[in-house]
């Protein structure tokens, strides 16, 4: 296998980003609503009853 002559860099693209993942103390929040919504969308589709949701929702709140 050969190796290249030359490596052409492009500098037109802008430098990656890291990001620090969210710590744990950040999302709960988030992720209660995020949970809830989905609850509220498979409650609303007739997957789930409303007893069912109202025990989830009571679940996920007092996780918190």
């Amino acid at each position: 296998m050969k190796t290249p002559d030359m490596v052409i860099e492009n500098r037109n693209q802008a430098p990656a980003v890291i990001v620090n993942p969210p710590t744990r103390e950040s999302t709960p929040q988030k992720d209660v609503y995020t949970e809830l919504l989905k609850l509220d969308d498979l409650r609303k589709r007739g997957i789930i009853t409303d007893a069912e949701f109202d025990v989830q929702k009571r679940r996920l709140l007092q996780s918190q």
